[in-house]
């Protein structure tokens, strides 16, 4: 297997290779040019069969020729040539894609070819005086090409006249060319699988990384909805149509740490709470939980602290992705350090490469296939780690999966292999890239106080599912390769942190008074989160003249505010510093302490007591008083009123009146009388 991913790129940017002139000339879509012996000619394959060629078999080439010259080009063939020997490995494989000139090769195949009945006739009409050359140039086999002018060729060769080994198989390179008199174009380095013999079976397991928002998560679902094809991804993307559009209830699905967590930082800072916080976040979708997902742990660094954090965090296996650091060492599809049996898997990097690479070009299959056939016995190929799912990358997957010696895993049964190679990893390594072990403990410091503040609203866990997630934003993998994004993320992450952790405190008052030996201390709480708490008010005092009774529990609605009442007992008179805190049921500071002052003047009640006594008894002697005067006063004769006859003669009005007051008069006498008497 290739092990430099600059060979396997080389591998896949050398299919389908293009040559052109002086000036050069656009060929196949990711086609690579070359340097041509003959100024002006310019191929390009436009078809190539089968990429699995048996002993009945007809291997065909068809060709765009190109004239992008100024003059004919005349005896313009396509030629076909096979390696002297198979192709032994990967290694060779990409080699021989990359530069075919340095391998042995043997035309087995070239058209047009010369007719020979054709030369024998215009040998026969050469006049006496013709030139040896003019002769040869009128029998010149090949085709013309006027300038600018295009022509497609096509070369063939049956499976019986290659000379390939019976009853064996073998991954051959075959070079394509143009040629002419004047020179040679390569048009294209290919590969084809000589399947005269059963090929050796390869377990294939193919993981696709649904990432990115949920438009790009949703196309890599369905379009690797495929037999076969394992799929990672962030449970908290995911929903209900999601897992039904894409067949998820049928597929190999794994998740991934929602988020995106940088394993590494987080296992070189000690952030190990905040990478379980992002492991095991609930799943948006209510048919595929996130407990039916199996933890895969992509990989930033390769070194023995990341993968001891993955084993601890419970996941399947450790996972190498592109630009995984240390992946070098690496040495088998399946690997474990000598501190941990997790299972590291590593893509294969051909196979992976070509099918991420997706190119058009008709020689790319075979390409696929023939490393296939010169793979380990197990391989894992990766895709959408690094960009979205294609249909051509699907196409590229079916036809690996088809191949007839390729047998579909899954990734629960690769790694549970048994073939499994030793690795040796550092302790840390990457650390340059890290996000600061002090940045991550603050991190894991706002991670604890969101736990804590979680504990007085109904749903704990839905209230951290929520808070907590906009820390994990603060130390992601992408951020160990941009610097500048990182700062901003870990920025916005702690401000939202604070935010929501200063959101439930105590209302800031003046003094108080307290003017008895007992009373109560109104502490109002305001909550600014938009979920209902239920806290306990705490009131210490700092001087044994005032007792703290009670600490009240207060329930306060989500953007509300509600006073409680402290109550507290007075021993003397005394200026007093209160501290006012809240906290949990389980005594867990929630807000930042308030002070206040409070004047108590014990002694004050009790002088107010006796002098309310004294009041009341006053109150009580004067209505004493008031009640037997009244009495006195009702057992006396009031004033009689006199009768006026309104027939009386006017003129005795007032004789009537002085009679009737000498009467009264002698009442009022007689009476005083009796009583002396």
């Amino acid at each position: 297997m290739i092990r430099t991913l600059r060979a396997a790129t080389a591998a896949c940017l050398a299919l389908g290779v293009v040559a052109a002139g002086a000036a050069g000339a656009a060929g196949a879509a990711g086609a690579a040019t070359v340097t041509t012996d003959e100024a002006g000619l310019t191929g390009q394959l436009r078809s190539l069969s089968p990429a699995v060629l048996s002993g009945s078999g007809t291997i065909a080439a068809s060709v765009t020729a190109r004239n992008t010259g100024d003059e004919p080009l005349e005896g313009v063939q396509v030629t076909l040539s096979l390696t002297d020997a198979p192709l032994e490995s990967t290694d060779d494989l990409a080699a021989f894609l990359d530069d075919p000139t340095d391998a042995a090769t043997t035309e087995v195949a070239r058209a047009p070819e010369a007719d020979p009945d054709a030369d024998q006739d215009t040998a026969e009409e050469t006049t006496d005086d013709s030139t040896t050359d003019e002769a040869e140039e009128e029998a010149l086999p090949g085709i013309t090409l006027e300038p600018s002018a295009a022509a497609s060729m096509s070369v063939e060769a049956d499976a019986a006249d290659l000379g390939l080994p019976e009853d064996e198989w073998g991954v051959y390179g075959v070079e394509i060319s143009l040629e002419s008199p004047d020179g040679s174009v390569q048009v294209a380095a290919v590969a084809i699988t000589w399947a005269d013999a059963e090929v050796p079976g390869v377990d294939v397991a193919v993981l696709a990384l649904a990432e990115g928002t949920a438009l790009d998560v949703a196309s890599t679902l369905e379009d690797t909805a495929l037999d076969g094809v394992a799929v990672a991804v962030d449970p908290t993307v995911l929903t209900n149509a999601m897992v039904f559009d894409a067949g998820l209830l049928e597929r190999e699905v794994l998740r991934l740490p929602a988020g995106g967590p940088d394993l590494t930082s987080l296992a070189h800072g000690g952030g190990g709470e905040l990478y379980d916080f992002a492991v095991n976040r609930p799943s948006s979708s209510t048919v595929l939980t996130t407990g039916s997902m199996p933890l895969l742990a992509p990989l930033p660094v390769a070194d023995d602290a990341s993968v001891a954090l993955a084993e601890q965090a419970g996941a399947l296996a450790s996972l190498v992705v592109p630009g995984t650091l240390g992946a070098d060492a690496l040495e088998g599809t399946v690997s474990v350090t000598g501190d941990s049996d997790l299972p590291i898997v590593s893509p294969d990097r051909v196979l992976t490469e070509i099918i991420a690479a997706a190119s058009a070009d008709p020689a790319v299959e075979g390409a696929l296939l023939a490393a296939s056939a010169l793979s380990d016995d197990q391989v894992l190929v990766s895709v959408g780690g690094d960009g979205a799912v294609t249909g051509r990358m699907s196409h590229l997957i079916e036809t690996l999966l088809d191949a007839p010696w390729v047998t579909p895993i899954s990734m629960t049964d690769l790694a549970a292999s048994t073939d499994i190679a030793e690795a040796s990893l550092p302790q840390t390594a990457g650390e340059d890239a890290d996000l600061a072990a002090d940045d991550v403990e603050r991190l894991v410091s706002h991670y604890d106080n969101l736990t804590t503040l979680s504990t007085i609203v109904d749903r704990p866990a839905d209230a951290m599912d929520e808070w907590a997630a906009g820390l994990v934003a603060g130390v992601t993998t992408q951020g160990r390769t941009a610097s500048a994004l990182r700062e901003g993320a870990f920025t916005t992450a702690l401000a939202g942190a604070d935010a929501t952790l200063g959101a439930v405190t105590i209302a800031e008052g003046s003094d108080l008074n307290l003017l008895a030996d007992s009373g109560d201390v109104p502490i109002t709480v305001m909550n600014g989160l938009d979920r209902d708490v239920s806290v306990v008010v705490e009131m210490d005092s700092n001087s044994p003249n005032l007792i703290v009774e009670d600490s009240p529990t207060v329930s306060v609605g989500a953007g509300l505010e509600a006073t409680t009442l402290v109550p507290v007992s007075a021993v003397s008179t005394a200026n007093v510093t209160v501290v006012v805190g809240l906290e949990s049921a389980d005594g867990e500071a929630i807000s930042p302490l308030q002070t206040f002052d409070i004047r108590v003047r014990a002694d004050w009640g009790t002088a107010g007591a006796a002098i309310f006594t004294a009041l009341l008894v006053l109150l009580l002697i004067a209505g004493v008083i008031r009640t037997i005067r009244r009495g006195r006063k009702d057992t006396r004769l009031a004033p009689s009123q006199a009768t006026i006859d309104p027939t009386a003669d006017p003129g005795h009005e007032e004789d009537g009146a002085t009679e009737d007051a000498v009467a009264h008069d002698g009442a009022a006498a007689d009476h005083k009388d009796g009583k002396d008497g």
